[in-house]
C-alpha cells in the first residue's frame, strides 16, 4: 500500500542531499538510507511512468481507429495538432524522454504491471524494483498465451516472491514454476521451436561488417554453445590474439574467432575434442517427469523438456553425480582421467553461479579458487575449491575477504570490517 508520508519523506531527504552535495562526508548508515530512499522514490516514479505509457498507447490506438480516411482530411487534422497522440508519438516520446532505444522493453514492463496490479502496487511502494518487473515480463514473454494466463493467475504468489528475493532468485523461481506449468505441453513446444529455427545475415553499410541474427531451438542451441565454448577454450586457453580487445568485448571477439575456426578448419585437422554439455537433472524428474523439487540445469541457461533430456541420455556418455539431501556432491563419475575436468563437473553440479550468495555471475564465467592457496600447499581437491566471479575472486585475494568451507560445504565469509556471514550448502539455498 502506498504510504504518501514515507514517500514524501524519502523524496525530501534525496532533494536535501542533492542540494548540499555532501554524500562523500556522510557516515555509512546515512548513505544506506539514501540508497533505500532512492529505491523507494524510483519505484513510485516508474509505476507512474508505466501507467502513462499504457495510456499513451491507448490514446494512439484510439486516434488510429478514428483517423480520417482521406488524405486531405488527414493533413488538415495533422496541421491542427489535435488533442490526442499521433501514430508515432508514443515511440518518439519514449525514446526522447526515456533516454532509451528499446521502447518495446518499456511496453513489456507496462503490460506486466497492468496484468499483475499487485506487482505494480509493490513497485510504487518501493518493495520491488523495476528489475523484478523485468524478470516477470521475461518469464511471461516466454510462455504461450494459455500458459501465460496460468502464471498471471498466480499474481499474489509472484509478488510475494519478488518482495522477498533478488531479481536473480526470482528468475530461478519463475523458471521452475513455468517449467511445471508447461510440462504437459513440452513436446509440442519443442516442435514449434524446431520449426522456428532461423538464421539470417546482412551487411552493415556504415561499418562494412557482416552481421548475423539467428534463433535455435534449445536442443540445437545447447549443442552450438557446447561446441563454441569448447573451441574457445581450446584455441585461447594459453594466449589470445593481438586483435583481442581488453574490455567487455573480449569474449565476444574470441567466440567469433572460435566460430570461424569451427566452420573453416578442414575435417580431420587439429583433432578437435568432443565438447562436453553438462545437464544436471535429478533422477526422479528423469524417470517420472516434473515435480515440486525438480532440479534441471543446462550449461548455457538452456531449457529442454524432460522427453528431450531422456532422448539425449540414450546417446550420451552419462556422468553420474551422487548428491546428498543438502545438494552436496558426494561422488562424480569420470569420462576422462583429467582431475581438473572431473572437479569442474562436480563444482558445476553444485553451483549455478559464483559461490558468493546473491552474485549472479554464471559458473562458466567464474574461476576456480583455492581457499588455501595452491602455492602455499593448498590441495587441489573439492574441499579446497569454490567457483568465484572476477570481482569476488579479487575480494578473496586482494580485498581481504576470508572464506571458510565446512565439511558440508557451508560457507563462512568474513569481510575486512569484521562482518561474518554464514551461508548454507549451495543447492540447499534454492531448495
Amino acid at each position: 500500500m502506498l504510504d504518501i508520508v514515507d514517500l514524501t519523506t524519502a523524496f525530501s531527504r534525496l532533494v536535501a542531499t542533492g542540494v548540499t552535495a555532501d554524500i562523500d562526508q556522510r557516515p555509512r548508515e546515512l548513505v544506506e538510507q539514501l540508497v533505500r530512499d532512492a529505491a523507494r522514490v524510483y519505484g513510485f516514479v516508474e509505476s507512474v511512468r508505466l501507467a502513462a505509457i499504457t495510456r499513451l498507447d491507448s490514446l494512439a490506438a484510439a486516434h488510429t481507429d478514428s483517423a480520417p480516411s482521406s488524405t486531405a482530411d488527414t493533413s488538415a487534422s495533422a496541421g491542427r495538432g489535435g488533442g490526442g497522440c499521433r501514430g508515432g508519438d508514443p515511440d518518439r516520446l519514449l525514446a526522447q524522454h526515456g533516454r532509451q532505444r528499446d521502447t518495446d522493453a518499456g511496453r513489456a514492463r507496462a503490460r506486466t504491471v497492468t496484468e499483475i496490479p499487485q506487482l505494480d502496487e509493490a513497485l510504487a511502494a518501493g518493495e520491488v524494483s523495476p528489475a523484478h518487473v523485468d524478470v516477470v515480463a521475461q518469464a511471461l514473454r516466454r510462455l504461450e498465451p494459455e500458459d501465460r494466463a496460468a502464471l498471471v493467475r498466480e499474481a499474489a504468489w509472484i509478488t510475494l516472491i519478488a518482495r522477498n528475493s533478488t531479481p536473480d532468485e526470482l528468475e530461478r523461481t519463475l523458471r521452475r514454476r513455468a517449467r511445471q506449468i508447461t510440462a504437459d505441453r513440452g513436446a509440442a513446444r519443442a516442435e514449434r521451436q524446431r520449426r522456428a529455427t532461423t538464421l539470417r545475415h546482412w551487411t552493415d553499410h556504415d561499418t562494412g561488417m557482416i552481421c548475423f541474427r539467428g534463433e535455435l531451438d534449445p536442443e540445437n542451441g545447447a549443442r552450438f554453445i557446447a561446441q563454441l565454448d569448447a573451441a574457445t577454450d581450446r584455441l585461447f586457453a594459453d594466449a589470445v590474439p593481438e586483435t583481442c580487445p581488453t574490455d567487455e568485448r573480449k569474449w565476444g571477439h574470441l567466440r567469433a574467432l572460435a566460430l570461424m575456426d569451427l566452420i573453416t578448419r578442414p575435417a580431420g585437422q587439429g583433432g578437435r575434442p568432443v565438447p562436453e554439455m553438462i545437464i544436471v537433472v535429478d533422477h526422479e524428474t528423469l524417470r517420472h517427469g516434473i515435480h515440486d523439487r525438480t532440479q534441471i540445469t543446462i550449461t548455457g541457461d538452456i531449457e529442454l523438456p524432460v522427453d528431450t533430456l531422456r532422448r539425449l541420455a540414450c546417446d550420451a556418455d552419462l556422468i553420474p553425480a551422487v548428491l546428498d539431501g543438502r545438494g552436496v556432491v558426494l561422488d562424480v563419475g569420470r569420462a576422462q582421467r583429467l582431475a581438473t575436468a572431473h572437479q569442474r563437473r562436480a563444482l558445476r553440479v553444485m553451483y549455478d553461479t559464483c559461490a558468493i550468495p546473491g552474485c549472479g555471475a554464471v559458473f562458466d564465467h567464474c574461476r576456480i579458487h583455492h581457499l588455501r592457496p595452491w602455492e602455499n600447499g593448498g590441495p587441489t581437491d573439492l574441499a579446497n575449491m569454490l567457483p568465484l566471479c572476477s570481482r569476488h575472486h579479487h575480494d578473496a585475494h586482494e580485498g581481504g575477504w576470508r572464506l571458510h568451507l565446512g565439511d558440508d560445504r557451508r560457507l563462512t565469509v568474513t569481510t575486512p570490517d569484521g562482518v561474518i556471514a554464514e551461508h548454507p550448502p549451495p543447492l540447499a539455498r534454492s531448495a
